[in-house]
């Protein structure tokens, strides 16, 4: 899937999350893209989120040289850009792109 994306998406965190969880709810999911496959950071962890359900993101976590950790409600979270974004938006792209198999 496509890594999406979105301008001054913000929230906070609606519950507090420890380091093993793998979804979090935010107070608002409405400036978010509506679908998972995008990046967060909060407290400087990077997660992936991978699905959305109203305010709750299931989440990877501890991405691209982060590490997973706990957080509690009211922290900021933000969808950021990353290498990684990046990384995944070429090889879309390039997949996108490529003469289908013969």
């Amino acid at each position: 899937m496509a890594e999406l994306f979105a301008n001054n998406a913000y929230s906070t965190l609606g519950a507090n999350i420890d380091y093993t969880a793998t979804s979090l709810s935010v107070a608002s999911a409405a400036s978010f893209p509506p679908t998972g496959n995008f990046r967060l950071i909060v407290d400087g962890e990077i997660m992936l989120v991978t699905a959305v359900s109203g305010n709750v993101f299931s989440v990877d976590r501890g991405l691209e040289g982060t590490v997973a950790r706990g957080h509690e409600q009211g922290t900021p979270v933000r969808h950021i850009l990353t290498a990684g974004a990046l990384a995944q938006l070429k090889a879309d792209i390039l997949a996108m792109l490529a003469p289908p198999p013969a």
